[in-house]
């Protein structure tokens, strides 16, 4: 079976679902520490105990270090070939999960983290290079985004019960694991990626000043939403709902955000995009809001199925306004690179936030983010609808 799932890309072709669930298990093995981060904090804290300050910080530092080992891997695919770069790569992440089990602090906590964000992020570039080099590229990256929903329940039913177990024990060593099941897969995949046709003499087109103001737009609007989804589990459990209890709730909302990007991407790009985003972003604020206020459980499942399902709506319509605004694909290729940028910065800012004047004063730096966020991206959006309605 390993020997069918063999793709050279290109000019091999994906045939089949093998190659496809193993490219889902291996960025799944690669990205679950970030998805899992709101219960990874809580884990900490009944490790540790410590401030949200410290938090934010470890947070912030393990993002950016997966947005630097991003940078590192999308280059080193090419060079050393997606096998041995998503090797190397996760074979650090899971001797730094395991590692991680045994620190006896935060500080040397956050070394660890940084080495599985490095490695982890080394993984997923991997990924997208092999998955942008295939011949169906559509159907591997729709592919690929439902199976993070997918990935995201199954963490929210285990993750709170091995905290509630084994603390950080029982975090980082289902990441640790998944990581060395992750390379029995990376050993299927090709030594090397066969050169596209005219690779290599083309430049990609550099960013003009008019895309900086909509790509920093939706920095600041992740920023916002950072600040205060990475302490979700935290003020779950500081209304008295047990883990297990937050475990089901972020089941129903990783089912969502199956759901609503399909929905989105199929009738939300009908409806204005400058209309469509505002709307989202008022509801942003409105929920941000209602969850950091949250005095029982169904007024924080409120606020949460609003505010973290919202974005995956959104960015469907804010991506295709881009596309239909820059046909180039420069907006479209660069928006990661803010948005980790946006949502890496996020804690180690919200964290001190909330030591000076607790989860609601992080509410309104939100929603002022998200409404400066909306005003940097206005102009492109309705340019965009402009467009639209003249193709129409």
């Amino acid at each position: 079976m390993a020997e069918a799932a063999r793709v050279d890309l290109p000019p091999g072709r994906w045939r089949g679902l093998a190659p496809i669930i193993f490219l889902a298990v291996i960025m799944g093995a690669a990205i679950a520490a970030s998805i899992g981060m709101a219960f990874n904090i809580e884990a900490i804290a009944k490790r540790f105990g410590g401030s949200n300050a410290a938090y934010g910080t470890l947070a912030t530092v393990e993002l950016l270090s997966i947005a630097a080992g991003t940078l590192a891997g999308s280059r080193l695919a090419g060079r050393l070939g997606p096998r041995n770069a998503a090797f190397a790569g996760m074979t650090l992440a899971a001797a730094a999960n395991f590692g991680g089990i045994f620190t006896g602090s935060i500080d040397q906590l956050m070394v660890f983290r940084v080495l599985a964000g490095l490695g982890g992020g080394s993984v997923i570039a991997v990924v997208m290079f092999m998955a942008g080099r295939s011949d169906r590229p559509n159907v591997l990256f729709g592919a690929l985004n439902s199976s993070v929903g997918v990935l995201g329940i199954l963490l929210s039913i285990a993750l709170p019960r091995l905290i509630g177990a084994y603390d950080i024990t029982g975090a980082y060593g289902l990441y640790a694991a998944m990581a060395v099941l992750a390379l029995g897969f990376i050993v299927t995949l090709p030594g090397r990626a066969a050169p596209v046709e005219g690779e290599g003499d083309q430049k990609a087109p550099s960013l003009g000043m008019r895309q900086w103001p909509p790509l920093v737009g939706l920095g600041v609007i992740f920023l916002g939403h950072s600040a205060l989804a990475i302490f979700i589990v935290r003020i779950g459990v500081g209304t008295g709902v047990p883990m297990t209890t937050l475990g089901y709730v972020f089941v129903a909302v990783s089912g969502l955000s199956v759901v609503l990007p399909v929905l989105s991407g199929l009738y939300g790009v009908k409806v204005p995009a400058a209309l469509f985003a505002g709307v989202v972003l008022a509801m942003l604020a409105i929920s941000a809001n209602i969850m950091a206020n949250a005095q029982d459980l169904p007024m924080f499942i409120i606020g949460v199925a609003l505010y973290a399902t919202l974005p995956t709506a959104m960015m469907p319509v804010v991506l295709t306004a881009f596309a239909r605004q820059d046909p180039s694909g420069r907006l479209a290729a660069a928006n990661p690179a803010f948005v980790t940028l946006g949502a890496a910065v996020a804690p180690i800012i919200s964290g001190r936030v909330i030591d000076i004047g607790g989860y609601s004063l992080v509410a309104w730096m939100s929603t002022a983010c998200f409404l400066l966020g909306a005003l940097l991206l206005a102009a492109t959006l309705f340019s965009a609808d402009r467009a639209r309605r003249a193709q129409a």
